[in-house]
């Protein structure tokens, strides 16, 4: 084999490591922006949970006659999200809670408040309601 053809054998193996370490390397950087684009959106979960959680348990917390409008976003951060409110009567338990579920790389996170058992109704996007009457708390979503 000349020298020509030991330059062009050499060549050829450095493009093929080179090639195999881009590959590895964004491999490795695809990874870390599922596991960033994932913690952000647990995170916007976990937020959005605790803003309905203050919202409630303030109405809770107040005197009969208290009303508000809260006004939940109809995506999270450009995703679509659930949105789930257990009522103590209907889950026969001594509290209500709400879980707000948003997909994520190998399925769904849940955020997960409880909450006082003296608040009942339903949640949804958009504005909702939310009266205190008589010790109760009447939550309402808008209609679809």
């Amino acid at each position: 084999m000349g020298k020509k053809g030991q330059a062009a054998n050499e060549t050829a193996l450095i493009m093929g490591f080179m090639t195999l370490f881009l590959i590895a390397f964004l491999a490795v950087i695809s990874d870390k922006l599922f596991i960033a684009t994932d913690d952000r959106a647990k995170e916007i979960a976990e937020d959005l949970a605790d803003v309905i959680e203050s919202e409630l348990v303030l109405a809770a917390n107040s005197q009969d006659g208290y009303s508000r409008i809260f006004t939940l976003p109809f995506s999270l951060d450009g995703k679509p999200y659930r949105l789930s409110f257990y009522n103590a009567s209907n889950t026969e338990a001594n509290f209500t809670h709400m879980e707000v579920g948003i997909n994520v790389t190998g399925g769904e996170y849940t955020a997960f408040r409880v909450l006082p058992k003296n608040i009942q109704g339903t949640l949804g996007v958009g504005d909702n309601f939310a009266r205190k009457h008589e010790g109760f708390v009447n939550v309402s979503a808008p209609l679809s």
